[in-house]
């Protein structure tokens, strides 16, 4: 599909994980670092393991099931049971958190000057789920927190993203804020494009051979890297696919 660009976006919410930072690569760093630290043997296997419990309570949380404290709680519990490795959950989960914050790895070298470009065309917001002080600590050790003029983590919002509460937080704590100037990156289908239920206009960044036919809520806008938002910034008219 292909849309003709006439905007005027003055505000930007942008996901962070997978959107600019790789939080795939900050969780295998953590992974590997906290099982090395404890003397814990671990395969190939044992991350897919643990990305996949991880994951179930990541949606559970989306979904408003669970909250964020269970997350971080459940999942090293499970793992670790389901494993028989006789460490302490408690111990093991703090140090992975910790180490989860050592990693800042950017999407693509094109982030930073990204975000230099638009920082001078409107105020960007990180909108993210996740624990505040490894957030904090990524978005500081990765240089992309000088470019923000605010960040709103679940954890210290109360709501989880993609709720109602979510955003309507975000909304109130945003001065002269105009939800029709407003455009939320994002690359998940499941935690940021369903804020167009309440009315905000997404764009998904995701390869374009991601197949996202199934969801019930679909992106206004698509593009395959981050750095391509720059084109709706741009005083040219263009097209996007």
């Amino acid at each position: 599909m292909v849309y003709f660009l006439q905007m005027n976006f003055r505000f930007i919410l942008l996901d962070i994980d997978e959107t600019v930072l790789s939080f795939n690569a900050a969780e295998k760093f953590a992974f590997d670092k906290t099982h090395t630290d404890n003397g814990v043997p671990y395969g190939k296997n044992d991350l897919l393991l643990y990305r996949k419990i991880n994951e179930g309570l990541w949606k559970d949380f989306e979904s408003g099931v669970i909250t964020l404290d269970t997350v971080s709680e459940e999942r090293f519990r499970i793992y670790l049971s389901e494993r028989k490795i006789p460490v302490d959950y408690i111990k093991f989960r703090t140090e992975y958190e910790n180490n989860l914050g050592l990693n800042a790895t950017l999407i693509d070298d094109d982030v930073l000057p990204t975000l230099e470009f638009l920082k001078t065309k409107a105020k960007i917001y990180a909108v993210t789920n996740g624990i505040k002080h490894v957030q904090l600590k990524r978005l500081e050790k990765s240089g992309i927190a000088r470019f923000l003029d605010g960040k709103f983590i679940s954890a210290e919002t109360g709501y989880s993203k993609p709720s109602k509460e979510y955003f309507e937080y975000v909304e109130s704590h945003i001065e002269g804020f105009v939800k029709d100037e407003a455009l939320l990156v994002g690359d998940s289908m499941t935690a940021d494009i369903p804020a167009a239920k309440f009315g905000y206009r997404t764009c998904l960044v995701a390869p374009y051979d991601k197949d996202i036919s199934g969801y019930p809520v679909q992106p206004e806008y698509r593009v395959e890297k981050f750095s391509q938002i720059k084109k709706f910034f741009t005083d040219e008219k263009s097209y996007v696919t």
